[in-house]
């Protein structure tokens, strides 16, 4: 079981909350569905979507737009690769840091200020994640004018900002190695 969870004064895990169905009944993306943007790297596997190993980048972007939402996902990631999950995306075609918020799946990026865990140019990680070559869970929470991202139910992010509070969900493949997302939840709040 996760570490527990306090809000508002309710105790809850993130696995119980997929276990029990909390989650496991939000909408489980179609992510054959999603808009590829950039180079076609994915393949759709049976629980999710994987890319590489090959040097290219690519996204897949959802074709809903969120405002308050929580997003549970995995990824699985290997070395000389980057990734990220971006949220409340201005647009559905330019899919970068300055109009998206990207929390950052890169162990090794070469500024530690942005690597796994952070939320790119905006926020440094408050919780060194190391999550090559297994599997890591994520937690994303939009609500209103704050973000927050666990890695494994550590806290790696809580931001606020008045930036945006609606837009797509990206998720990012750039580099060589191979990358994995599995059990991609996402429940409007």
């Amino acid at each position: 079981m996760g570490k527990a969870i306090v809000r508002n004064g309710v105790v809850a895990s993130v696995s119980v909350l997929v276990a029990s169905g909390a989650l496991a009944s939000a909408p489980k993306p179609d992510l054959s569905r999603w808009e590829r943007v950039g180079e076609d790297v994915w393949t759709v596997t049976d629980d999710g979507v994987a890319a590489g190993p090959e040097e290219a980048a690519g996204f897949l972007v959802s074709p809903a737009v969120y405002d308050d939402f929580v997003m549970i996902l995995e990824y699985w990631i290997e070395d000389d690769t980057n990734s990220g999950i971006y949220v409340r995306c201005a647009s559905d075609s330019e899919i970068n840091p300055d109009t998206c918020y990207e929390i950052n799946i890169w162990d090794n990026h070469p500024n530690q200020a942005s690597r796994t865990g952070s939320i790119v140019t905006l926020l440094e990680p408050a919780a060194k994640i190391d999550g090559l070559e297994r599997w890591v869970q994520v937690e994303i929470r939009a609500t209103g004018n704050r973000i927050e991202a666990r890695f494994d139910d550590e806290v790696t992010a809580v931001l606020t900002n008045d930036r945006s509070t609606s837009g797509n969900i990206a998720l990012q493949y750039a580099g060589k190695g191979v990358l994995k997302f599995r059990s991609v939840y996402i429940q409007p709040q």
